[in-house]
């Protein structure tokens, strides 16, 4: 559990460090973070045209059903690259030799580089994903708990995705 504690820590560290860097330039911060909600935004309205031709159910799905999906999905992907943002950079670090930094740490190396850096526009996606439940699913409580489920899970597994195919630069070269 003392394990536990001092990377709960290490990742408070880390993301002191994330936020102060990303609000250094809060005009920046916060036009990433919208324009990323304003993005996920835009497909919601094209389903709510498609279900609108279809007459209010696809397959068998209704609206409310498809905005559920598409709040964990950008939730889970927030969360994946807001905790654990420098996942898509391995292969870069792997290539320039950076990742000694991370090996000679007394930390894990891999959850010390996963958890060095945070996307701006991770943020948006985070937010948009909870507001967009919270609008559509307004009158059912029973839906938060698996959203909750299904945005942790689904950052667990974009992270291990993407770590896994940038391990293969080892390979590869």
């Amino acid at each position: 559990m003392s394990k536990f504690r001092s990377y709960l820590g290490l990742f408070g560290c880390y993301m002191k460090v994330n936020m102060a860097a990303s609000l250094e330039y809060r005009s920046s911060f916060a036009v990433q973070a919208f324009g990323m909600a304003i993005s996920n935004a835009s497909f919601v309205f094209f389903w709510w045209i498609a279900f609108q031709q279809m007459g209010g159910a696809i397959g068998g799905y209704s609206f409310n059903d498809v905005l559920f999906i598409w709040s964990v999905c950008p939730t889970a992907f927030g969360i994946a690259y807001v905790v654990f943002g420098n996942a898509s950079q391995i292969t870069r670090l792997i290539i320039q030799g950076e990742l000694d930094t991370y090996l000679l740490q007394p930390k894990d190396a891999l959850l010390s580089l996963l958890f060095a850096r945070s996307r701006l526009t991770a943020w948006g996606d985070l937010f948009y994903g909870i507001i967009l439940l919270a609008v559509s699913q307004s009158g059912n409580p029973k839906v938060w708990l698996p959203f909750a489920l299904g945005s942790v899970l689904g950052a667990i597994l974009c992270t291990a995705i993407v770590v896994t195919a940038h391990s293969c630069t080892f390979f590869l070269g």
